[in-house]
């Protein structure tokens, strides 16, 4: 799975990718045919948005998208809402 993370009017450092990184190979448990994750991560005032887009191996996409102040219960919370997607997906096959 390629993973991408992109920061937007913020710097994202070293371990917050290492953090994203962890939370991505956790969802290849959930759906092992993701092509590729792109995590777009942004500041609006004091609060940080997180957005996963998962590219799938039949061309679909799946998006989840969370808001909070804290960075990493933020990506925490994406995670969870981009699980859960997943898991409905599988379903669906």
């Amino acid at each position: 799975m390629d993973l991408e993370v992109i920061g937007r009017h913020l710097e994202v450092t070293p371990a917050v990718k290492e953090y994203i990184s962890k939370k991505a190979e956790k969802l290849q448990k959930f759906f092992d045919r993701i092509h590729s994750l792109r995590a777009i991560v942004s500041a609006e005032g004091s609060d940080h948005q997180v957005e996963f887009v998962a590219h799938l191996v039949k061309g679909d996409m799946v998006v989840a998208k969370a808001t909070a102040a804290d960075l990493y219960s933020t990506v925490d919370a994406v995670a969870d809402k981009l699980e859960h997607q997943l898991r409905r997906y599988k379903e669906k096959l």
